[in-house]
């Protein structure tokens, strides 16, 4: 009887030893295979890289829901210069950790608003903004930047819904029309005085552009951006965030320059962009990060994102 016992006890022991092997294997392989692709070179990289893009562009929207529905906690509006504010909301799950921010520009001289990465706010806050003038202009900055882009076509009719011309194809379903492209509204000349930045060096598989806001009061110009420049601060952001390269302070994030065509094209357009002809720009607003504010600030803010590109 004891040496049945044994035998079974041996048998049971074998059998979780297998198991205990089995499972380490499922949790140490796509560990091992994580740790060589996040050592592995840009080229090995990108191309994985750019199919998650490429099937984050082509998601289907979701059923539409109203301009309320959508509604995200905010920061509230806040006033970067006379003619400019800007609004953090969350970002709905399964999103990413950090907060969006919608840019709302006045142009001089004019009652009409420019919305920039458009957020669904609370009603305290939307009114704020609605008293601020006529919104005229929803800017969809990319193609993945497109989430409450058709609430707020439908909450504001009479606006023009632009984006850029390489994400046109992917806001079928994102939006009810795009009634113009952004570089064509806002070509050399236009009545708001903004000008298109088109990137050197990033390809044609990032379809954002670079806006520049004439400010009022001879107080120069702000640069808006999406997600080519992040400003998340690593001391703040998440463990995730981090080790995707997302929180580095301001620049291009990890995934920016491993989607980018050429690294060094793109540093000398940066370089020649923002550091050498520097444009007046007093204020820089990205999509995910802190606003930066002063010439002073952004000036340094330039030269350290420039640096970081290899």
């Amino acid at each position: 009887f004891f040496r049945f016992f044994e035998g079974c006890l041996n048998q049971v022991k074998t059998m979780f030893a297998t198991i205990g092997w089995v499972l380490a294997s499922l949790v140490a392989i796509p560990a091992v295979f994580g740790v060589l692709f996040y050592f592995s070179p840009r080229w090995v990289k990108r191309p994985v890289v750019m199919k998650f893009i490429t099937s984050m562009r082509s998601a289907k929207s979701k059923p539409f829901v109203s301009y309320e529905a959508n509604t995200v906690e905010n920061s509230g509006l806040k006033q970067l210069a006379a003619n400019l504010w800007v609004v953090c909301g969350e970002i709905p799950p399964p999103g990413p950790p950090f907060g969006r921010n919608m840019v709302i520009y006045r142009p001089p001289n004019t009652n009409d608003l420019v919305i920039h990465s458009a957020v669904c706010v609370d009603e305290t806050t939307r009114a704020k903004i609605d008293a601020l003038g006529t919104v005229r202009v929803i800017v969809v900055p990319s193609s993945v930047h497109r989430l409450d882009a058709r609430a707020y076509q439908r909450a504001y009719p009479e606006a023009k819904l632009v984006c850029p011309e390489p994400a046109k194809p992917y806001m079928n379903g994102w939006v009810d029309k795009v009634d113009e492209t952004v570089e064509s509204l806002f070509a050399e000349g236009n009545a708001y005085g903004i000008k298109v930045l088109s990137p050197v060096g990033t390809g044609k598989d990032l379809d954002e552009v670079l806006l520049l806001f004439p400010l009022e009061n001879g107080a120069g110009t702000a640069l808006v951006v999406s997600d080519f420049f992040f400003n998340l601060d690593p001391a703040t952001a998440n463990g995730f965030t981090k080790l995707m390269g997302s929180a580095n302070g301001f620049g291009m994030t990890s995934m920016g320059c491993i989607l980018s065509e050429n690294l060094p094209a793109l540093r000398a357009w940066l370089n020649t962009t923002f550091v050498v002809d520097n444009p007046a720009i007093s204020i820089v607003v990205v999509a995910h990060g802190t606003p930066i504010c002063g010439r002073k600030a952004v000036v340094s803010a330039f030269q350290q994102a420039v640096a970081r590109i290899a």
